[in-house]
């Protein structure tokens, strides 16, 4: 970091030919910098790996204090340089820093890490998913929406509110609907309807759906709340909501990469830190799938909790609650059939979120 100012040395300074020794303090710019011991070489004065301290209430950018500072002072261009030997992003102290330059702080997205049931299968994957989107200045609603609503099963409302967000412009490519590879015939048809296109993400899906919802769980965008409850996260995080997702989030959600930008003052940009996102850990379940699915397939109209266990080993090879609702409305849009179905349980008093069993229950008289 550089200082043009004034340079004032006070206290007691020794200075041999190859060593400076301070029993005060160096002040610039209202600075203090604060050590016990210098190296003298040539017209510097260096103080390394030493816990030097500093403080700068006086300067726009708010410099706070640190540790284990490489300090440099120019005699000959009364010029001060230091550095911080560790990073943290509220105290950005770097070689060359002058106080008018600005730094940009970008993140890249950790991979999540995937669900997998006993024998590899995938319960939370994450896949390239193929996105629906309406361009609305190129989109006739008043001839092709009723069509597009039955073709992806949702309501002419709902589309309706998606590409009309308040921030939508006429020539922007506003997301419908998520489709996996095996709906690729019905996106193609899609695509032929004017101002309808798509695009291609990485999203998560899961791929037994209903089966497995209230086990898994599902992750959804971070809430205020969550902001306030929880450290790391952003506006447009997701963490996980319920289920495996909920309880493992934190090794499930990995660590963003960091890239940060020093702008200079004439606009030229140098990237001065870069760190890579780290793949967040990969959970693994006792749980059978292909069991799983059957007994879901049994139970699913009716309201309960069944679960089968290895009697030789105790391990838990399927755990399911009925009715079960489809995490994959949260992450790659809704269903007006199954919305419909989740009506109909609600009409008769059931609630398909609820997930029974977390519930206890009398196991009753087995035997006598």
């Amino acid at each position: 970091m550089g200082y043009d100012g004034e340079v004032e040395i006070i206290g007691d300074i020794y200075v041999s030919s190859d060593k400076v020794t301070s029993y005060g303090k160096i002040e610039t710019n209202n600075s203090s910098f604060i050590s016990d011991n210098f190296y003298y070489n040539q017209n510097l004065i260096v103080s390394e790996n030493t816990s030097l301290k500093l403080s700068a209430p006086n300067h726009a950018k708010g410099l706070m204090e640190a540790e284990d500072v490489f300090f440099k002072y120019d005699l000959a261009k009364n010029k001060m340089e230091f550095k911080s030997l560790f990073f943290d992003e509220r105290n950005f102290i770097f070689p060359e820093y002058d106080l008018t330059d600005e730094f940009v702080i970008d993140y890249t997205e950790a991979t999540r890490g995937e669900i997998l049931d006993s024998k590899g299968n995938k319960l939370a994957a994450n896949e390239e998913v193929m996105n629906l989107q309406i361009v609305p200045g190129e989109f006739n609603a008043e001839r092709d929406l009723a069509k597009l609503a039955e073709m992806i099963d949702m309501s002419e409302e709902e589309i309706t509110g998606l590409y009309t967000l308040s921030w939508a412009q006429p020539h922007y490519a506003m997301p419908i609907k998520n489709f996996r590879e095996d709906e690729r015939d019905l996106v193609l048809e899609l695509i032929e309807i004017e101002g309808v296109t798509n695009g291609r993400s990485m999203e998560r899906v899961y791929p037994f759906a209903e089966a497995t919802a209230h086990l898994v769980g599902y992750i959804d965008e971070v809430t205020a709340q969550d902001l306030e409850d929880f450290d790391g996260y952003e506006q447009g995080d997701r963490l996980g909501v319920t289920g495996i997702e909920g309880l493992y989030e934190k090794e499930l959600k990995g660590k963003k990469g960091l890239e940060v930008t020093q702008v200079k003052e004439d606009g030229t940009e140098k990237t001065i830190a870069r760190t890579e996102p780290e793949r967040g850990q990969d959970i693994t379940l006792t749980i059978d799938a292909n069991m799983q699915q059957k007994l879901y397939d049994v139970m699913k109209d009716d309201a309960g909790q069944a679960a089968t266990i290895d009697p030789s080993t105790g391990k838990v090879l399927s755990l399911v609650s009925t009715p079960a609702y489809d995490p994959n409305t949260v992450t790659m849009g809704t269903s007006m059939c199954k919305k419909k179905r989740l009506d109909e349980f609600k009409e008769a008093g059931i609630n398909a979120s609820e997930n029974r069993f977390r519930s206890t229950y009398s196991p009753g008289s087995t035997m006598k």
